[in-house]
């Protein structure tokens, strides 16, 4: 969990917290604000010069005075909107958006206390006002009147070029995870065989693996060490869609390498079918044989089931990851399969003839898209996530309908997603 000022996770923290630090008389400074209220244009300003600088946090109901809290102080009016007012405000105004983590107190007495952590941003520069304005924060405000001031051309500079580091560190990263699977997969995997597969052979391991991998869009060059990483592939397992499997669901050893840890499992043909990867700039991957190869028939089918569950379990254990990291910004989510041409794709948990209802014509699929740390941990999210996801993967099979009903029946019968009441 991100650990805020107050000494405890953000969506924690109690309107007697914040109340305790403000006593305290800490200065407003490069990575700390106060703020009357969320309506002024000052909040943007403040919002985007963290996000362009070193981050920092915003605490929206209190007055200052001299840089300090003006005591007592009592907060500002609830409203159920506060949290979306926040959200609207950077989608209407800043480019490009902006994810910040907001938290409204508890009310008393019908005032509350809003909590904005807003994190140093690796896809900066971010610009206000029609891409008009770019603010960065000022580490000491003594002779100027606000703490933030407009970017000069070497700062713009900076910034872009910061951001191109992450892109091209983000590559890298994805890469790495090629490197590893191709790297295992070179060696023949079948009993007492050592024989290595050379790299003019056209490659058949890929065929069939549902691969979904997670990237932070615009990653640091690392978040943890090696022995962490490792640790964690080798204790932490959480229950996926499938009643009475874990992932990961690989029960080999971990393996490291320079940059993360990985489990990695062949079959007795000696082709990969799980694969589970973490690194230390973020990535975390499975790859995941779901393609079922039948003789004497005419095509070889995927179950819906176990490919929904690999995606799914994938999601909520980075979600769960990235937590423990401390890390709370943006993602990019590869989700792609390669297989056979007219693989069948079964809705229902048994086989069923002939297999020609749903067919991939092209042998191929691949989805992206870009959610937060909190939407891979917010069940509601997530399951927006899967529908988007399965829609697109069910459409490469000729399915025309709707398939979020398909995502709610294996959902709910996990019991993972209770329904509210």
């Amino acid at each position: 969990m991100q650990t805020s000022i107050f000494g405890k996770p953000l969506s924690e923290v109690i309107i007697q917290d914040v109340k305790i630090f403000c006593d305290k008389q800490v200065r407003e400074g490069i990575n700390l604000d106060y703020k009357s209220d969320l309506t002024s244009k000052s909040l943007l300003k403040t919002m985007a010069a963290f996000a362009n600088t070193r981050g920092g946090f915003i605490i929206a109901g209190v007055d200052d005075e001299d840089d300090k809290p003006k005591l007592p102080v009592e907060g500002m009016e609830w409203k159920e909107s506060l949290p979306l007012s926040v959200t609207s405000m950077i989608v209407d105004n800043m480019y490009p958006y902006l994810s910040v983590d907001v938290h409204v107190c508890e009310p008393e007495n019908g005032k509350t206390f809003v909590l904005i952590y807003v994190p140093e941003s690796h896809e900066a520069p971010h610009w206000l006002f029609n891409r008009s304005q770019l603010y960065v924060r000022r580490a000491d405000r003594a002779g100027h009147t606000d703490w933030e001031r407009f970017a000069t051309d070497g700062e713009w500079d900076f910034l872009r070029n910061k951001r191109e580091r992450s892109v091209e560190l983000r590559k890298q990263a994805l890469e790495a995870v090629k490197d590893i699977f191709e790297a295992e997969n070179r060696t023949d995997k079948r009993k007492d065989s050592r024989v290595l597969i050379g790299p003019d052979i056209k490659p058949i391991y890929h065929l069939g693996m549902l691969r979904t991998v997670l990237v932070p869009l615009f990653p640091r060059e690392i978040m943890c060490d090696v022995q962490t990483l490792n640790i964690h592939l080798m204790n932490e397992r959480i229950p996926t869609l499938l009643p009475g499997y874990e992932y990961p669901q690989v029960d080999s050893q971990t393996k490291v390498f320079q940059e993360g840890a990985y489990k990695y499992e062949a079959g007795t043909r000696g082709l990969a079918t799980n694969f589970s990867l973490l690194t230390r700039s973020g990535v975390v991957a499975t790859y995941e044989r779901v393609l079922q190869e039948q003789e004497n028939e005419p095509n070889d089918f995927i179950y819906f089931g176990p490919a929904l569950a690999s995606v799914e379990a994938t999601l909520r254990y980075a979600g769960k990851l990235y937590d423990k990291l401390a890390y709370t910004g943006s993602l990019m989510c590869n989700v792609s399969l390669v297989t056979l041409d007219n693989t069948a794709l079964l809705l229902t948990d048994r086989p069923q003839r002939p297999y020609t209802s749903l067919r991939n014509l092209q042998g191929y699929f691949a989805w992206k898209i870009e959610p937060t740390v909190s939407d891979l941990n917010d069940p509601t999210t997530r399951t927006e996530i899967l529908y988007e996801i399965v829609q697109e993967f069910t459409r490469s099979f000729g399915y025309a309908g709707n398939s979020d009903r398909f995502v709610d029946e294996w959902l709910d019968r996990s019991g993972l997603y209770p329904k509210s009441s």
